[in-house]
């Protein structure tokens, strides 16, 4: 997991979405004040007539790439991917999938959701299936998969505005840098830094799914390229091979392909003692894009 600097397209396809979402998002508001039945208009994120899945949140050449964002695997064309909600917008559990009851107008209820964050563009992100649907496939038979788990410590809004009051536990790869919580270790498995890496690590199986032996592999291949360019530059037959090699690692570390977090740590157990291309390498520091 890595964090991923999400710009707003100003074009006018997505400028004609927002508007859209924000109609969609007062007519919501107003049915669940006056106590009506909540309908979501899901076809505005999970639809094609606005392109904005393909292009925004799938496109390869998309601010994500057209990878996970929590686990940084690629979504290919035969997966399904998800447009999920970072605040689940209809019902939330815990990190233990329970239901969760909130006290409104002195009732204890169940969470109506986070229904006022249905349409914001910034809760909306791509996930693969095994990331967003719970399984038991991949994990020993432990639930993964994240669906309606939003855990925080403490505090839980139940109106709009209150979210801002919330600590969650789950990280967030836009609004959030995953590396003050995460980390991963030699074997490319994550560890948690805190409660909140810890939480994120267990709801979504991080270590699960043959994930830490994928990082593994681009680890060594990320590895591998490096020390062919240290031989490359160091033959004055080869040295004409160097500039296309520090363009393919520059790529690695800006989030050309899957698992970005491994390639970067890769690169920097590389770079250790190799201070001219340490600071080559740290010309390109945007996240993916």
């Amino acid at each position: 997991m890595i964090h991923i600097d999400f710009e707003q397209p100003d074009t006018p396809t997505w400028l004609q979405w927002r508007t859209e979402c924000e109609d969609a998002q007062e007519e919501l508001n107003n049915s669940v004040e006056v106590g009506a039945r909540m309908r979501v208009k899901d076809h505005l994120y999970k639809g094609v007539e606005h392109h904005i899945r393909e292009d925004v949140f799938f496109g390869r050449d998309g601010p994500f790439r057209g990878r996970c964002v929590y686990c940084e695997t690629k979504i290919s064309p035969g997966q399904h991917g998800n447009v999920e909600h970072f605040r689940p917008h209809a019902k939330v559990t815990d990190s233990s999938n329970n239901s969760v009851s909130v006290t409104i107008n002195g009732t204890t209820t169940e969470h109506p959701g986070y229904y006022w964050l249905a349409y914001d563009w910034q809760n909306l992100l791509p996930a693969c299936e095994l990331c967003n649907q719970p399984s038991t496939i991949h994990s020993g038979g432990r639930p993964i998969g994240k669906r309606n788990q939003f855990p925080v410590a403490g505090f839980r809004a139940t109106v709009p505005g209150d979210e801002t009051r919330e600590e969650p536990l789950l990280i967030h790869p836009v609004l959030d840098y995953p590396e003050q919580h995460l980390r991963l270790n030699d074997v490319c498995a994550f560890e948690d830094l805190d409660d909140r890496g810890k939480t994120t690590i267990g709801v979504l199986g991080l270590n699960d799914r043959d994930l830490p032996n994928e990082r593994m592999e681009v680890y060594r291949k990320v590895r591998q390229k490096f020390g062919l360019l240290l031989q490359v530059r160091n033959h004055a037959e080869l040295r004409e091979s160097a500039p296309a090699l520090l363009t393919s690692l520059l790529a690695l570390k800006n989030g050309s392909g899957a698992h970005t977090a491994a390639a970067r740590k890769a690169i920097i157990d590389a770079t250790a003692n190799a201070d001219t291309l340490k600071q080559e390498l740290a010309s390109a520091t945007e996240p993916p894009r």
